[in-house]
C-alpha cells in the first residue's frame, strides 16, 4: 500500500498541475507567499502527465439492475446515464438545463405525471460523479410503496418523457429563465469565508479557462441545440445503470467494507428493447410555462 500511494504521488501530484489562489484584503504577505510557491514548484521535477484512459463503466458494467437493502427504511429509485467529458461545454450549461426540465414539478411535468398516479413522493435530477474522462447524469426518485411495486410504469413514462424532449426543442423562455437566474445568483453571491472562496476558484482555475475562473459556473452563453442532441444520445436504456434501494428486496451478496446488502442483475433485454421504442405521450407532457416572477431585466 505504502508503494501504490507513493507511486499515484509521484505521477500526480506535481507543480505543473497545481492551481493555487490566494485571498487576502492586504498585499503585505503577499510577495512572500509568492515565492514560497515559486520555490516549491521550482524544487519538483517535472514529469509528462499520465493520461486517464480507464473509463468509470465499461460496457459490462452498464444495463445492470442493483438493489440494495438499508439498514432504515427507504424506497429510492436512482437511475444513471453514463455520459463523457464534456467540460469543454460548460459555456452553454446544457446538461444543468436538461436536469433543469426533468426535476420540474409544474404541469405536463414528469413529477405531476408520476406523483398523480401515487407512484412517487419525489423526483430529483442532476449531475452525478465527473472526472477527467468521464461525468455521469442521475435521476433520483423517491418511491411510494405502490411506485416500488411498479418500476415497470415508472421506467416507461420516464422514457416517455425523455422522447418527448428528444423531439421538442424547448421553448426559447426557458433557456432565457435559466440564464436570469444564473446572471442573479452571480450578482447577488452570499458573502463566504475566504478559504472557501479561495479552494473554490483554485477548483475552477482546473475547469475553465482564465477569464471565467469567477464567472464559469454561471455562464450561460444560449441554447446550443448540438450540445442537446449530443447529451440525449446518451439517454439508452442500455446506458443506464438502475439502483433500488428498499428493505423489500432478495440480495444475494455482502459488501466487504461495510456489510451492506445487496445484488446485481443485467436489466431484462426485453425491458430494454421495449423502453427504446417507447413514443413521447403527447397528451401529457408539456414544457414548464413561464415563470411571471422574472423580471426582464435585473434589478
Amino acid at each position: 500500500m505504502k508503494n501504490e500511494i507513493i507511486d499515484f504521488w509521484e505521477k500526480h501530484y506535481q507543480a505543473q498541475y497545481m492551481t493555487v489562489c490566494i485571498v487576502s484584503n492586504t498585499t503585505e504577505h503577499f510577495d512572500t507567499a509568492k515565492s514560497l510557491f515559486s520555490e516549491l514548484s521550482t524544487s519538483n521535477p517535472l514529469r509528462a502527465k499520465p493520461a486517464i484512459t480507464k473509463p468509470l463503466y465499461t460496457k459490462k458494467d452498464l444495463g445492470k439492475f442493483i438493489c440494495i437493502r438499508p439498514v432504515k427504511e427507504l424506497h429510492k429509485l436512482n437511475l444513471t446515464f453514463a455520459l463523457p467529458a464534456i467540460n469543454q461545454l460548460y459555456k452553454h450549461k446544457m446538461v444543468s438545463f436538461i436536469a433543469h426540465i426533468i426535476g420540474d414539478e409544474g404541469t405536463g411535468s414528469l413529477y405531476e405525471s408520476l406523483k398523480g398516479q401515487g407512484l412517487i413522493n419525489g423526483l430529483s435530477a442532476g449531475n452525478g460523479i465527473s472526472g477527467q474522462n468521464f461525468k455521469d447524469f442521475n435521476v433520483s426518485i423517491e418511491l411510494t410503496e405502490l411506485g416500488e411495486s411498479r418500476l415497470d410504469l415508472i421506467m416507461t413514462q420516464l422514457f416517455s418523457f425523455i422522447n418527448f424532449m428528444k423531439t421538442h426543442v424547448p421553448p426559447e423562455y426557458l433557456y432565457t429563465e435559466q440564464q436570469k437566474m444564473a446572471q442573479i445568483g452571480f450578482e447577488f453571491q452570499e458573502s463566504i469565508k475566504a478559504i472557501k472562496l479561495s479552494n473554490q476558484i483554485a477548483l475552477n482555475m482546473q475547469h475553465y479557462e482564465p477569464e471565467d475562473i469567477l464567472f464559469g459556473d454561471y455562464r450561460m452563453d444560449g441554447f446550443e441545440h448540438a450540445h442537446w442532441n449530443q447529451i440525449f444520445s446518451f439517454f439508452e436504456p442500455e446506458n443506464m445503470r438502475i439502483t433500488l434501494v428498499s428493505q423489500n428486496i432478495s440480495t444475494d451478496r455482502e459488501a466487504h467494507w461495510y456489510h451492506t446488502l445487496y445484488s446485481v442483475q443485467d436489466i431484462d433485454k426485453a425491458v430494454i428493447n421495449e423502453l427504446k421504442v417507447i413514443q413521447p405521450n403527447e397528451g401529457s407532457f408539456a414544457y414548464p410555462s413561464p415563470n411571471p416572477y422574472l423580471e426582464k431585466e435585473i434589478k
